[in-house]
C-alpha cells in the first residue's frame, strides 16, 4: 500500500511539474498608453511562442509572429486591415527571410511567392490571373537585378515566353506563339532596349524562315526563306515604314536574280 501511495505521489508530482513547465504564459501590453491592448505575448517554457501586434491602434491584431525554441520562424501580416492575414514571411535559422507569400487581391490565396537567398530575393513566382496556378517566374542575380523571366501566356500550365536580361535590361525574348512546346519567335534588343532583330519560324519546323532587321527600333529589312531550303530567297528593304526595294532569288540558287525598286511595284494596302 505504501509503495502504491508513493508511486501515485511521484506521478502527481511529475504531472504538476511537467504541466508547470509546459504551461502557456500570456502577457498583454498597452504599448502606446491609449488604454487598449496592442501586444499579446504567448510564452512556453520561458520562450516566446507567439506574439500578436496591433500596429495601427485600431484594436485589431494585424501582425502575428510565431516562434520555435524562442526564435522567430514565421510572421503573418494583415496589410489591408480586413482581419485576414495576407502576407506570410518565413525565416531561416539565422533569422533571415527565406520565403515570402503575398495575397495581392485578398481572396485568401497567395498569388505571389518570393524565394530568398542570403537575405535577397532570387526568385519570384506569380499567379497573375488568380486561378490557383503560378504562371510567371522571375529570377534575380546577386545584385537584385532581373536575369531571366518565364511566363505561361495562355495559362495552360506550360511556359511559352522566356526573357533574358543583362544588367537588368532585356536583350532577348523567346516565344512559343502557337503553344506547341517549341519556340517559334526570337526577339533581340540593343543596349537601349530597342528591337534590333526578330526571327520567326512560320512553318513551325523548329528553324527560323523569316528575319526582321531594325535600326534604332525601326524596320529596315525583312529576309525570307520561302521554300524552306535553309537559304534566303527574298528580301524587302524599308524606309520610313515603306518598302523601297525587293530582291528575289527566283531559281533558288543562292543568288538574287531579280531586283525591283520603288515605283516598279505596287504595295497592297
Amino acid at each position: 500500500m505504501k509503495k502504491a501511495t508513493g508511486f501515485l505521489f511521484f506521478v502527481l508530482l511529475f504531472l504538476f511539474v511537467s504541466g508547470f513547465s509546459y504551461a502557456m504564459t500570456v502577457i498583454k501590453k498597452d504599448r502606446n498608453g491609449d488604454g487598449k491592448v496592442d501586444e499579446i505575448i504567448y510564452m512556453k517554457s520561458k520562450n516566446f511562442y507567439k506574439v500578436l501586434l496591433d500596429n495601427n491602434g485600431d484594436g485589431v491584431m494585424d501582425v502575428c509572429n510565431l516562434y520555435k525554441n524562442g526564435k522567430l520562424v514565421k510572421q503573418l501580416q494583415d496589410t489591408n486591415k480586413d482581419g485576414k492575414m495576407d502576407v506570410a514571411i518565413y525565416f531561416d535559422k539565422r533569422g533571415e527571410i527565406e520565403k515570402e507569400e503575398i495575397d495581392t487581391n485578398h481572396d485568401e490565396k497567395f498569388d505571389v511567392i518570393d524565394i530568398y537567398s542570403n537575405g535577397k530575393v532570387e526568385e519570384q513566382k506569380k499567379d497573375t490571373n488568380h486561378d490557383g496556378k503560378m504562371d510567371e517566374f522571375i529570377y534575380f542575380d546577386k545584385d537584385g537585378k532581373v536575369k531571366s523571366a518565364e511566363r505561361d501566356l495562355n495559362f495552360d500550365g506550360k511556359v511559352d515566353y522566356w526573357a533574358y536580361y543583362s544588367n537588368g535590361k532585356v536583350y532577348k525574348v523567346v516565344l512559343d506563339k502557337n503553344h506547341d512546346g517549341k519556340p517559334d519567335m526570337w526577339v533581340f534588343y540593343d543596349k537601349n532596349g530597342k528591337k534590333k532583330e526578330v526571327k520567326l519560324d512560320k512553318n513551325h519546323d523548329g528553324k527560323p524562315d523569316y528575319w526582321y532587321y531594325y535600326k534604332n527600333g525601326k524596320l529596315k529589312e525583312v529576309d525570307a526563306d520561302s521554300n524552306n531550303d535553309g537559304k534566303v530567297d527574298i528580301k524587302w528593304f524599308y524606309e520610313k515604314g515603306k518598302i523601297v526595294k525587293v530582291e528575289r532569288d527566283t531559281n533558288f540558287d543562292g543568288k538574287m536574280d531579280e531586283i525591283i525598286n520603288k515605283g516598279e511595284f505596287k504595295v497592297k494596302k
